[in-house]
């Protein structure tokens, strides 16, 4: 049948992406993780944040899990990894769902995290306790979003740092006078992190709609196999 065959086709190809997604999802879970006894974490390490990203990295394996059923089942056309796929398939839908409430719920907590966040490390930037990966992670925010402290450049004194300017520069007296950045960070950082918390939404919404497709896709090959189909 044309139409099984292109199902499997469509099944295989879903899946091996399916599987390099939960790869790259679960390492980035790990990645995380490790990180959240650093400085910039270690203050809400029980908080929203962590909670988040270990649940990323449980979405990160069970997306590897299915998509390795997907690709062998689909192969081999077996009735009994077709069942297992399509219920790993509807617990990575309720994930999903989850997680997308989960965000968009907790929207303006994540945003008042960030915003506090980032007026305290500003605030502590000089400070000799403050560990680099701090000053590094102010430095990237601050430059690319083209903004320079909290509330504006005042924010570091005298001491302004160089990533305060729109080109690369070693120090902040280096940078032209029309090119050294005034505005504070806090309203660009709030956008920022608001258009990462729809970025999400969207990319959810995505897998979403592959699940259900793929779902569809398993059930169809499940009830059209015969047994002279079956390798397993």
């Amino acid at each position: 049948m044309v139409l099984k065959e292109a199902v499997r086709a469509f099944l295989c190809l879903i899946n091996t992406v399916t599987i390099a997604l939960g790869i790259a999802i679960a390492a980035l879970g790990i990645f995380c993780i490790s990180k959240s006894k650093s400085e910039p974490l270690k203050d809400i390490e029980h908080g929203t944040l962590i909670s988040f990203v270990a649940f990323v990295f449980v979405i990160g394996i069970f997306v590897i899990m299915l998509g390795c059923l997907g690709c062998f089942g689909s192969l081999t056309q077996s009735p009994r990894m077709m069942t297992l796929y399509m219920g790993l398939t509807t617990i990575i839908l309720i994930l999903e769902l989850a997680a997308m409430v989960g965000v968009f719920a907790k929207r303006k907590q994540i945003k008042q995290q960030a915003d506090e966040g980032f007026k305290k490390y500003v605030e502590e930037y000089y400070d000799n306790t403050t560990d680099s990966d701090v000053r590094k992670g102010i430095d990237v925010i601050q430059f690319n979003l083209k903004c320079c402290g909290y509330n504006g450049a005042a924010d570091y004194g005298s001491n302004i740092p160089a990533s305060c300017c729109s080109l690369e520069v070693e120090r902040y007296d280096e940078c032209p006078s029309d090119k050294r950045i005034m505005d504070g960070c806090k309203e660009d950082l709030a956008k920022f992190v608001g258009n990462l918390v729809i970025m999400f939404g969207i990319v959810m919404a995505v897998a979403v709609l592959l699940d259900v497709l793929t779902t569809f896709g398993a059930c169809f090959i499940r009830r059209n196999v015969s047994r002279y189909d079956q390798i397993a």
